[in-house]
Formats: C-alpha cells, sequence, structure tokens
C-alpha cells in the first residue's frame, strides 16, 4: 500500500491530516471494498501526526441504505457528547488511464462493460500494484460536532439532540464533502448535484411550503408531502462520472460523421463565458434547432473545460435506454404541461431554487422545443418563472443567463420539418428513432457554430433581491423582461452561413434559376450590408471568390435542397423540387438581420403616396404598423430603439432619405433602387402572403363559430388553391407554422370574437394586408428593373 502514498506525493497532493496534533478524529469513511479500506487505513497510519495517539483516532463507515443508517447513528451517537471531536470524511477516487492528457472512460470500457471509475476488487488489488497513480484518497472538509449541530439548525434539521435525525443530516454532509473534494480532483465538467431530494425534504422550507400548498389544495399535508416525494423521485438524477464520459462519447459520434469532429467556437466569447460562470451560478439557454443540439452544447463545455450544467429536458426523450443513461450524466425530465399540478410546480420550482443556491449551473431551452421554421421561437417563460423568483427571494445574490445560439450549415432535419409544416404528424421518439436519427447524420452537412452573447446578469436586469415581495403580472413583467433580452442576445450573435444567404437569395427569385454568376452579383448586395453593418460572419459566408459560392450550391444540391440544371449553354441554379420549405428554414435563421430594412422599404413607399405634409410622420406610423402585424414572427426593440434602428438603416442607404421622401413617389422610387439590398420581398413575402391567406379564410367563415383547428385546415386548403391560381408566388407561403401565426395575429386584433362589427374588421384586415402585398410587389419589380438596367450597361 506505500505505493498509493508515494504514487499520490508524486502526482496529486496528498490530502494532509485533518485535526491539529493530539485532537480526536472520527473517520467517516466510503469504502465498498476490502482493498479500499486497506488504502483507507494505511493513509491514515502513514499520515497520523507523532503527537496523535492511536486511541484518539477511530473509523465508522458512512451507510448507504436505511438500515445501515441505523447502525450509523447507533455507533455516531456516544461521540455526540464531545462537541469538539472531528469528523473527517474519506473516500479513494478510481482514476482512468490519462490518454492525450484527459482522464476519461473510453468507449473500449463500455464495450467490456467495465467502468475504470468504479473497478471491481480485482481490477483494483491490480491497479494498486501496477498503477497505483490510478488510486486516490480524497479527504473531504472536516467538521466537529459542535459546528455540525449548528448547521443542521441553520438549515431547519433535527441538531444533535435528535441522534437519528442528526445521524441522517451527517451522513449527507459527509458525502457532499466528498463530492466536492473529488471534484477538484477529477475536474469540474463531472460536478452534479448530489443527494438533492433529501436535501430538499430535509428542509424546513420545503415543510413549510407543503404546508401552504396543503392549505390552498385543502389536503392533509401527509398526501400532499406523499404526491411531492413521487415527483422528486421523478425528477432524481444519478451521480456517474463514468456516465458523463460515455454520453460524451456518444455526442462526439453522433454529430462528427457529418460536421466533422471539431465545432467552430468564438474564443473571445469563450473566454467571456468562463469569467461569468465563475462570478455566479450560469443558467445556459441555447437556441434549438436540432436533436443535436444537447450533444453539441456537452461537447462545447468539456471542449473548453466548462463545468458540466444540470440540463432540463422534455419527458418525451426520456425513453429507455437513452433516458437511463442520460438521467445518470445528469439530465433532468420533466413534463411538458403542468398548468393544472399545483404540487409539481411547487416541486418543481423548489427543485430549481436548490440548484441555483448550491451553485449549480442549469441548461435548457428557451424555446421549449425546436424551431421548426428556423426563426427563434418566442421564450417559454415557465422555469425562467421560477428562478426569477428564487432570485428574487435572496436564494443566490446574481444569475448569470448565457445566451447561446447553435448554428449548422445543413441539416437532416429540414425534411422532417418540411413534412410538417405541410401537415405531417411530429413522430414519436423511442429507441428506434434515435437509430434512424443516428444513421441520417452520416451525410456531409457542413459545420457546426458555437456562439456565446455577452451574458445577461439578473441583477444588472431586475436590481437587487427584493425578498420576494413582486408577484402577479409585476414577476411576469420581469420575466419577460429577462427572457427578451436573452432572446435578442441570441439573435445578435447567430452567424450568417453561406447555406443560409444562398437560401435567401434563391428564394426571392420565385422559381427563376440564376447563374452561378447571378448568384455570386446577388450575395454580394448582402455581404456588403453585413459586413457594413458588422453582422457576424461564418466562414462558410466568407467567399473570397465565385468557386467558394460554387461550393455551397454544390452542397446544397448534394441535399436536393438546390436543383442544378447543367445541360443549356449555362448551369443554372434554383430551388429543388418541393424544397422550397427546407430551403426557408436556412433564409429564416438570418431573416431577422434584414426584416428592419424590409420594414423601411415598404413604409416608405406607403408614406410616399401621402400628401407632402404627411409623409415623414405616415412613415413612421406604417413602420410601426408593419412591426405591429410582424410581433409575433419577429423580436423587435421597443418603440425608440426601433425607430433609431430604422433610421440608422435607411442612412446607411441614403444620408438624406428623409429629403429625398418630401419630393414624392418618384424620388423615393428612384431612391429605393439605389438600395444595396432591397428586400422587402425577399425578407417579407412569405411571411404576408401565409397573413393574406389566413384574412381571406376568415372573411368567409360565420363570424359566430370559430373552430381554429378547422380554420387551420381550411388555410391549408385555401393555400393550395391560391398557389395554382399564382395568387401567391412563395411555395413556404404555405405552410402550417405561418398559419397558426397569422391565427394568433387575428386572435390579437379580436377577429376570432364573435362581435357585431366582426366580419367588417375581418374584410378591412384583408384588405390592408393586399395593401402590403402591393408594395411587396412594387419592390420586387423595382429589382427586376434594375436588373434590366444593369443587363442593358
Amino acid at each position: 500500500m506505500n505505493k498509493i502514498v508515494d504514487a499520490q506525493v508524486s502526482g496529486a497532493p496528498l490530502p494532509q491530516w485533518p485535526a491539529p496534533p493530539g485532537a480526536r478524529v472520527l473517520f467517516l469513511t466510503e469504502s465498498r471494498t476490502a482493498t479500499e479500506r486497506q488504502v483507507l487505513e494505511r493513509w491514515i497510519e502513514t499520515t497520523r501526526p507523532k503527537e496523535t495517539s492511536a486511541e484518539a483516532v477511530s473509523f465508522l463507515g458512512l451507510p448507504s441504505t436505511a438500515d445501515e443508517l441505523q447502525a450509523f447513528g447507533n455507533h455516531l451517537a456516544p461521540h455526540l457528547t464531545d462537541g469538539s471531536v472531528l469528523l473527517a470524511p474519506l473516500r479513494i477516487a478510481w482514476l482512468p488511464r490519462e490518454q492525450g492528457g484527459e482522464r476519461a472512460a473510453r468507449l473500449s470500457d463500455l464495450i467490456m462493460l467495465r467502468d475504470p471509475r468504479r473497478p471491481r476488487e480485482a481490477e483494483q488489488k491490480r491497479v494498486v500494484q501496477v498503477e497505483p497513480e490510478r488510486c486516490r484518497v480524497v479527504a473531504g472538509q472536516p467538521a466537529s460536532i459542535a459546528q455540525l449541530s449548528e448547521r443542521a439548525k441553520q438549515a431547519g434539521d433535527a441538531d444533535a439532540g435528535d441522534a437519528h435525525a442528526f445521524a441522517e443530516f451527517v451522513s449527507r454532509q459527509a458525502t457532499l464533502a466528498l463530492e466536492r473534494a473529488e471534484y477538484r480532483l477529477i475536474g469540474r465538467r463531472y460536478k452534479l448535484p448530489r443527494l438533492v431530494r433529501e436535501q430538499i425534504v430535509a428542509s424546513r422550507r420545503f415543510r413549510d411550503g407543503v404546508a401552504e400548498v396543503a392549505r390552498k389544495l385543502k389536503r392533509s399535508d401527509a398526501s400532499v408531502t406523499k404526491e411531492a416525494l413521487v415527483y422528486l423521485h421523478e425528477l432524481r438524477t444519478a451521480h456517474s462520472p463514468f456516465a458523463i464520459d460515455m454520453m460524451m462519447q456518444l455526442a462526439r459520434s453522433l454529430f462528427s460523421r457529418g460536421y466533422g469532429t471539431q465545432i467552430d467556437y468564438d474564443q473571445a466569447q469563450i473566454e467571456r463565458t468562463r469569467m461569468a460562470l465563475e462570478r455566479a451560478p450560469g443558467i445556459i439557454l441555447p437556441s434549438h434547432k436540432s436533436n443535436l443540439d444537447s450533444a453539441v452544447t456537452s461537447v462545447a463545455f468539456a471542449d473548453n473545460r466548462l463545468a458540466t450544467p444540470t440540463t432540463f429536458g422534455g419527458i418525451n426523450m426520456a425513453f429507455w435506454p437513452m433516458g437511463t443513461v442520460a438521467r445518470k450524466a445528469g439530465r433532468v425530465f420533466i413534463r411538458r404541461d403542468v398548468r393544472n399540478n399545483p404540487v409539481y410546480k411547487f416541486v418543481l420550482r423548489e427543485y430549481l431554487g436548490y440548484l441555483v443556491e448550491k451553485r449549480f449551473s442549469l441548461e435548457w431551452y428557451i424555446e421549449g422545443g425546436r424551431s421548426r421554421t428556423g426563426k427563434l421561437l418566442p421564450p417559454k417563460l415557465g422555469l425562467l418563472t421560477y428562478l426569477v423568483s428564487a432570485y428574487r427571494e435572496g436564494r443566490v445574490d446574481d444569475l448569470m443567463l448565457m445566451p447561446i445560439s447553435i448554428a449548422y450549415d445543413q441539416l437532416h432535419e429540414v425534411s422532417e420539418f418540411a413534412a410538417e409544416a405541410q401537415g405531417g404528424k411530429k413522430k414519436a421518439e423511442n429507441l428506434a428513432w434515435f437509430v434512424r436519427f443516428f444513421r441520417a447524420q452520416r451525410s456531409p452537412f457542413g459545420r457546426i457554430y458555437f456562439r456565446v452573447a455577452e451574458p445577461v446578469s439578473m441583477r444588472e436586469m431586475l436590481g437587487p433581491p427584493d425578498g420576494g415581495k413582486s408577484e402577479g403580472d409585476e414577476e411576469t413583467l420581469a420575466t419577460q423582461k429577462v427572457a427578451f433580452e436573452v432572446s435578442w442576445r441570441i439573435n445578435d450573435v447567430t452567424p450568417i452561413t453561406g447555406t443560409s444567404l444562398v437560401a435567401l437569395v434563391l428564394l426571392a427569385q420565385r422559381g427563376r434559376a440564376l447563374t452561378l454568376e447571378q448568384t455570386r452579383e446577388e450575395l454580394d448586395d448582402y455581404l456588403t450590408s453585413a459586413t457594413r453593418r458588422r453582422l457576424p460572419l461564418a466562414p462558410s459566408a466568407r467567399l473570397p471568390d465565385i468557386e467558394a459560392t460554387r461550393r455551397i450550391l454544390d452542397a446544397l444540391a448534394q441535399h436536393q435542397v438546390v436543383s442544378v440544371h447543367k445541360g443549356g449553354l449555362q448551369t443554372v441554379f434554383s430551388i429543388g423540387t418541393d424544397q422550397h420549405m427546407a430551403a426557408a428554414f436556412y433564409r429564416n435563421t438570418i431573416v431577422h438581420f434584414f426584416v428592419n430594412a424590409a420594414i423601411a422599404e415598404l413604409a416608405l413607399l406607403k408614406a410616399a403616396e401621402q400628401p407632402f405634409e404627411e409623409r415623414e410622420a405616415a412613415f413612421w406610423d406604417e413602420a410601426l404598423r408593419l412591426r405591429d402585424i410582424l410581433k409575433f414572427e419577429f423580436f423587435f426593440k421597443d418603440k425608440n430603439e426601433f425607430r433609431a434602428s430604422l433610421d440608422a438603416e435607411l442612412k446607411l442607404q441614403s444620408p438624406d432619405w428623409r429629403e429625398t421622401l418630401a419630393r414624392g413617389r418618384e424620388s423615393t422610387l428612384a431612391l429605393l433602387k439605389g438600395f444595396r439590398p432591397l428586400s422587402a420581398h425577399s425578407v417579407l413575402r412569405s411571411f404576408f402572403e401565409a397573413y393574406v391567406v389566413v384574412a381571406d379564410t376568415l372573411a368567409v367563415v360565420d363570424p359566430g363559430i370559430v373552430d381554429e383547428k378547422k380554420l387551420l385546415v381550411d388555410c391549408a386548403a385555401v393555400g393550395r388553391q391560391y398557389m395554382l391560381q399564382k395568387r401567391i408566388q412563395s411555395a413556404e407561403s404555405v405552410s402550417k407554422h405561418l398559419f397558426q401565426t397569422g391565427l394568433q395575429l387575428a386572435r390579437n386584433q379580436k377577429l376570432l370574437e364573435a362581435t357585431d362589427d366582426v366580419a367588417g374588421r375581418r374584410r378591412a384586415f384583408a384588405a390592408s394586408l393586399g395593401d402590403v402585398m402591393r408594395r411587396i410587389d412594387t419592390i420586387e419589380a423595382l429589382t427586376h428593373e434594375r436588373a434590366r438596367e444593369q443587363t442593358l450597361v
């Protein structure tokens, strides 16, 4: 056993004797085998100071079952009379072999059904003799009986006067102390919450909360406690560094075949993230466009040696065997709809509050589910509301919300999203689904981009904690404020990819094919605008020559998103047959960067048609009206910031735009023709065409009968009719997702209510959208006119 001591001295620092010379020490040991006990005893014998007699040192094994806890309490009881006795936790940590500078379990360990961090005793004996550096003594922070008794009182647990309850408290504290010590040895990525259920249930806060819920529901405390314990068990996670290593291997293998092993990072953003996570617990909030996102985030945090967050996901992903392994790696599965379950909401609130109070970082998708359109979805407030509450109650000094954008050059899932947009059903997740998903990643899809925005400090957003005095509407507004700030920042760092730019350009052609040179010319306008505005460009969007454009087109053609015709005088490119939804997904990932400019173009046209003295006021009125119509599609800043943004956009195009607008329609048309890019038709046509379909369908529906599910079906039928009649031009407009947003807009404008004047207001709504479409057609006509003029030149 001396090899262990020698090896540890030459490697990591050997733990020091936990007490002053001569003081009484009770070692609380966690050992599974005789070998582990022998190593611990040898360490104690070697480390014990000469001034400390053998009689002053005793041992007590930590319990792992209820029966062992009873025996533990019985053996602990004689020591409770002396508050100076020091309790010192000890355990053994077994490390994997070092490979490439890291000690992590390998896929071969899984195949051989062995966990190098929990070796069988025969393997332990071999390691002690042959690889002693893999066997480490771990010593938790010691505490005296008196200190633990005081700590128990402050936590609301029983003090040393209740031997059994105090023994349970001591056991938990010793285990947590050992966990913290082991994290320092094996790395922060393995830091996961332990004994959460036990700690929560033992707290006075939980007991008081149960009593309050029981009172409101007019139930007994016992029945609410019983139900709450079921939910706590459902939220459970297990602690297994082996499972974390295996999940990391699986995560990397999941995307590495299609995207390569290296994720694209901005290292300055990563370092800023690291510093923020050192200041306060982090709330990791990635965008969600793919089922690969979780794997990408896990690998990104491991690559950059950031602490692994506790990840919350929908319980639909808890299927066997992935759910079992994921729980052991720190994933928490939660129910989707808990609106009518006050006990579950109470438990989830306490669970989240406890984790941030203990400074654990958390992760979930602020959008809730995957975006099927490519745009960032409106934030779901549920979990964030609970954390705002925990912060305001003072359970934590601050929370650092980390807005993250995960972008892909291409995604296999776009075909699934396109099918759902046309009325298809979402496929249930299970093992067979996972196997299909894994196999689908074999084709080359480009690269993955991981971007982290400036952290959002809850303290800076909401001010210092106020003791939880805010509630109701005030708390909701506070949560919305934080959530929308996170969403804006995610959008701001989302990289513009070459794929998204090509999709934006080709979709605007409405079926017309472009040559390679024409495609490049169209792209140049957007690239010039992006560079001038300092928008984030992914490496794939930095197109140094025309061959780089060809490579993007070829990559899209490989997945049939782009159709290539080579049989004529020139090779031409267009959106592939039935691929408009897929292309729209890529376009929509960046369309938010160009929405304000598109609104400004349409507002200029509207204002130019007004009398001279009303033109500028008409411009701002129309811009704000369009902002209101599109508020369910895009994240707009407040009205003052929005106005400033539009003014800045227009001044980039023409510093004297106000004077030009004042001169009337012809001058304004000439102004618009000079815009680079001119984008209203490219950016907004599909959204307004979908709204026109919704408005026209509503206009002929009986005002007294509104069946929204039937309305969606009717909208799909009308949309297909309009496509056949060429009354709408964009195939991606006939989308269930856009129709749903259109109905949300109609509801917001009270067009789904059975009032006396609703029929007339519906017709007026349809007419106003028709006027917007007229101006979108005018913008498109200007682009064609400009193209003809350039061809003649």
